[in-house]
């Protein structure tokens, strides 16, 4: 399952997260590693904890997120998309 999971955020162009309820990474493509391990990787990581709670941007960084699962709270995700807040999606360049 987790294979079919990498394969499928492997197909965007773009660093794409998958996060729980309270913004941990459950599962990454290749993008979205190599943001979460480069200069603004700990900004990333800040970002991704305030999703659940509606934040979604910061000064360099903008998550768009569409939320995953049978409902809100416990259980419930988001597949996130990470990209500059000036530019484009965010492909591996920290």
């Amino acid at each position: 399952m987790r294979a079919a999971l990498v394969h499928v955020l492997e197909r965007s162009g773009a660093g794409c997260l998958l996060v729980d309820h309270r913004g941990e990474v459950l599962a990454a493509n290749r993008q979205g590693l190599t943001v979460l391990n480069g200069l603004v990787g700990a900004e990333l990581r800040q970002l991704l904890t305030q999703v659940p709670g509606g934040k979604r941007a910061s000064e360099t960084l903008v998550v768009e997120a569409t939320a995953v699962g049978s409902k809100a709270g416990e259980g419930a995700g988001w597949l996130c998309t990470v990209r500059r807040a000036v530019d484009q999606a965010v492909r591996g360049v920290s």
